[in-house]
């Protein structure tokens, strides 16, 4: 059996198929534009110091070197099999793999489990062969590996033919073989250094997240980079981006699918809070991993952080030769979360006997003198970068930089002010070929969008981020009885809510007229009555709530109406009494949603709540495993009631802090009880005397713990 740790296979035993010191093809061909021929001319042109071992019955020799009739003839098993023939021959091949102990094989050949009911049952056959023999299989349908540090060519990408690859601190990892193709083109036509490239295919045995924790694993990669289409195994990317996190590794990933086809219907508000797409971009920002929008977008935040630039604040200066576009920067840089600090008196003097007449805000204006004096941007970003006021510059030229007689002391000079200050620096505008690969050299990426280079500039910042560790506990565990499988409506519900240290309304419960009356005198007038029906689980929609009654007559007329609202609405299903609440009149009102996703766990959602949660829609999302009073801040920061709490109308930090509060507790809940299903507490509100107050709630909880 294969070894596996954290639902991952240990790194110790992947090194053979990710770094081997010799490779037999099966299949060989002396042809190198066939699949049996790339491998071995790639890895001869790449200059691989290891031993090639051409597998084929019907040659002598391919590219001048002993050719075998089979793996059994080799006197040394090879640390690599590359398996380059039809499916029906494979499973011999992986028998003969594991009896002569080779250390892993690359099967390149389709027909299995993306081809339908017979390609799945074939392809299960494969991975119990590989799990049984301790085989360790990359594939199958897959494109290979790469290794440009030591000149290993597993693969058969076309991109191979277009000349030697250029090694780097990047590893890349990718379902599909055809896009990783497309990302090592651009790569190489970027000369982005990528010194491992891994194509996982229809991942039998091995998978992006074995990949990714390999790379985390390997001293040579600095950045991970990938692209997946589909998560097999929730709990081990986890694992995996754990490990890359805690070693400092950066993850760009690109995931395909942002649609929520396929999502079912929830039977709480929170299956529109929460849908598959929204579930990876939530471990994603958990872990700290940036999310490319697209693969112009993989590619130019791989390569910036395969620079090293690791913004340590948010505090960017804005340097630029035009203030029109400096405008344009601000408004994005307050727009994507960065902060531009105002420059001191001192530095200002500094800068005004440069330029008397230069906008010394924030964005730093050097204006057209620039046209006269080339050093005059150099100069100002010498003393910006002494300032010790930013971690990260951005310096716009524009056009200018094209003019050869501007352009060559100033980029030099930034050039220059980078490696002395270690600064994170990116120039936008457009400059020679000569320039731009000076400027590359140097670690400066260069965008021609400046508003691009803002967003950039913000990119990193989160990229490198602190995130919380999983299984992090704020408070002490609370202690409840298994919740047993069912639907609980309200008035259970809140008692769950209480239990975990939710502050709730008091809900008092009346199956007749004189005990409703009897309840509202004890909590006072207004009050609201509810119906308390199990099978009715969204009231207001119902009619089976009214608001706001301040008398007995009015409340007798309330009862009778929540009541015969719930019957009609459920039908068959009982109506217990009424719930009396006594009225609560809210400053703000949130919704909170947890849904347990199969692959991830508990999800939960922060969003504006009451009768306007689907109308503005503007929940975040969140793992809750790890979820501290800090994430909680940030994600009701993101909503528009949050916002008017927390920086906008009211600014009550206190109250926010009650609110996080709450939000933690649920969070602390579901981790402690994973038989809950889907959670909804809507509204939880804010009240007058800015306290937060759970006035409803719904748990579905399916007994069986997850999926």
């Amino acid at each position: 059996m294969l070894e596996r740790q954290d639902g991952l296979l240990v790194s110790s035993s992947l090194v053979r198929l990710f770094s081997p010191k010799s490779i037999a093809v099966v299949g060989a061909s002396d042809d190198p534009a066939r699949i049996g021929g790339r491998p071995i001319a790639a890895s001869i042109e790449m200059g691989f110091g290891g031993e090639i071992y051409p597998i084929n019955p019907k040659y002598d020799s391919v590219f001048g070197r002993k050719c075998y009739s089979s793996l059994l003839e080799l006197d040394h098993p090879p640390d690599l099999v590359v398996v380059a023939v039809g499916t029906k021959f494979v499973r011999e091949i992986i028998d003969q793999a594991a009896s002569i102990n080779a250390g892993a094989v690359v099967v390149f050949s389709s027909g299995y489990g993306e081809v339908g009911v017979d390609g799945e049952l074939a392809q299960e056959r494969l991975r119990q062969q590989c799990e049984e023999n301790g085989v360790i299989m990359l594939g199958p349908n897959c494109l290979g590996v790469i290794n440009a540090t030591i000149g290993a060519a597993a693969s058969f990408t076309a991109t191979l033919e277009s000349g030697t690859l250029k090694s780097g601190n990047v590893g890349f990892t990718c379902q599909s073989g055809a896009f990783g193709s497309y990302f090592l083109a651009l790569a190489r036509r970027r000369e982005l250094g990528v010194g491992s490239w891994i194509a996982t295919g229809n991942e039998a045995i091995v998978s992006v997240a074995d990949c990714i924790s390999y790379l985390a694993d390997d001293p040579k990669i600095e950045v991970i980079a990938g692209y997946i289409e589909g998560v097999r195994n929730g709990p081990a990317l986890m694992s995996a981006l754990e490990r890359a996190r805690d070693a400092n590794k950066p993850v760009v990933l690109l995931k395909a699918g942002r649609s929520e086809a396929g999502s079912r219907a929830a039977k709480s508000h929170t299956g529109a809070m929460v849908g598959d797409d929204r579930a990876i971009s939530a471990v994603f920002d958990q872990f700290g991993v940036e999310r490319a929008a697209d693969l112009d977008d993989l590619i130019q935040i791989t390569e910036s952080a395969s620079f090293g630039l690791k913004p340590k604040s948010k505090r960017v200066c804005l340097l630029t030769v035009s203030g029109g576009v400096g405008i344009m920067m601000a408004d994005e840089a307050a727009e994507v979360g960065l902060e531009l600090p105002m420059l001191p008196d001192d530095t200002k003097a500094r800068l005004k006997e440069l330029v008397p007449f230069a906008g010394l805000e924030n964005p730093v204006d050097f204006t057209g003198q620039f046209l006269n004096d080339a050093n005059i941007a150099g100069e100002f970003l010498e003393v910006l970068a002494a300032s010790g006021l930013f971690d990260s510059i951005l310096v716009y030229l524009g056009h200018t930089s094209l003019a050869q007689s501007l352009a060559g002391p100033a980029i030099r000079r930034i050039i220059e002010v980078r490696k002395k200050y270690q600064l994170p620096m990116v120039l936008s505008g457009l400059t020679t070929p000569l320039l731009l690969d000076e400027l590359l050299q140097a670690g400066v990426p260069v965008l021609e969008n400046p508003v691009e280079a803002v967003r950039l500039l913000a990119r990193l910042g989160h990229l490198f981020r602190p995130t919380a560790p999983r299984g992090k506990k704020l408070m002490s565990d609370v202690i409840l009885e298994s919740i047993p499988d069912g639907v609980y409506p309200e008035r259970e519900s809140l008692v769950m809510l209480a239990s975990a240290g939710v502050a709730t309304v008091e809900s008092l419960f009346a199956n007749s007229k004189q005990q409703a009356l009897a309840h509202a005198q004890t909590l006072g007038f207004p009050v609201v009555v509810k119906a308390d029906c199990p099978g009715l689980l969204h009231k207001s929609e119902a009619g089976a709530v009214v608001l706001g009654i301040g008398d007995r007559r009015s409340l007798e007329e309330a009862f009778d109406l929540v009541v015969d609202s719930a019957k009609k609405a459920t039908g068959d299903s009982p109506v217990r009494g009424v719930l009396i609440q006594r009225m609560t009149r809210p400053l703000l009102e949130f919704i909170i949603g947890v849904k347990r996703d199969p692959n991830f766990g508990h999800l939960i959602a922060v969003g504006t709540g009451g009768v306007l949660a689907e109308l503005i829609a503007d929940s975040k999302v969140a793992l809750a495993d790890g979820l501290d009073l800090e994430k909680a801040i940030e994600m009701l920061s993101g909503t528009a009631a949050g916002k008017a709490l927390i920086s906008g109308r009211f600014q009550d930090h206190d109250a926010a802090g009650k609110l996080a509060l709450a939000v933690v507790s649920v969070a602390h809940l579901v981790t402690l009880h994973p038989e809950v299903y889907e959670l909804d507490v809507n509204p939880l509100v804010v009240t007058k005397d800015y306290e937060a107050l759970a006035l409803d709630a719904l748990i579905v909880a399916d007994g069986r713990g997850p999926a």
